[in-house]
């Protein structure tokens, strides 16, 4: 384990056990290539979410993420949005980088189809916030949950996490569909 990713899990566990009042939840999926998990820690009363995240790709790259959200109900109550920031850190095959990403979450919940949510995010890091030869990096999802039962979803979706260097080489991390579960405790 690089040194790293010690510091990267530490400050995870840091950042997931010093809040308090949380509402956690675990996300897996999987794609053909990829292995996604996910932990967020959501504090009840301010409406703001901590995440830990890993994306493992054996061909085409790693991204390991931290970040942290507020989340709220917009006007339509049936719409949670989120504003946040998530350091990235990203291991491809060319090169290992850092990046700072600002983006956001939307999440409609369907009002005749109770137990069904569509959940979309999109985070950006411009050149400015990457280091070394990175210019760009779009990490986007969408996925349609569906509440099985009072603590477990199942989910499916479509994912873009594509990094593009200063000599205009974009890199496909993940760009594909997914399933997944999501674990709420």
């Amino acid at each position: 384990m690089t040194k790293h990713m010690k510091k990267y899990l530490a400050l995870a566990a840091f950042t997931l056990t010093s809040t308090t009042a949380l509402a956690n939840d675990l996300y897996l999926d999987v794609s053909n290539d990829t292995f996604h998990g996910r932990i967020d820690a959501t504090n009840s009363s301010s409406g703001v979410n901590y995440l830990a995240e890993a994306l493992l790709n054996d061909e085409d790259g790693s991204v390991f993420n931290l970040g942290v959200m507020k989340t709220g109900r917009l006007n339509n109550q049936n719409v949670i949005g989120g504003l946040g920031v998530k350091f990235m850190y990203l291991d491809t095959d060319a090169d290992n980088y850092l990046a700072l990403s600002l983006g956001g979450s939307l999440s409609f919940a369907f009002p005749n189809l109770p137990d069904t949510r569509l959940v979309t995010e999109l985070f950006y890091a411009p050149s400015v916030t990457t280091t070394d030869d990175l210019d760009n990096v779009v990490d986007f999802n969408l996925r349609l949950e569906y509440q099985l039962f009072e603590n477990g979803n199942i989910y499916g979706g479509v994912r873009l996490l594509q990094v593009e260097n200063e000599f205009d080489v974009e890199h496909e991390i993940d760009d594909g569909f997914f399933i997944g579960i999501k674990l709420s405790y």
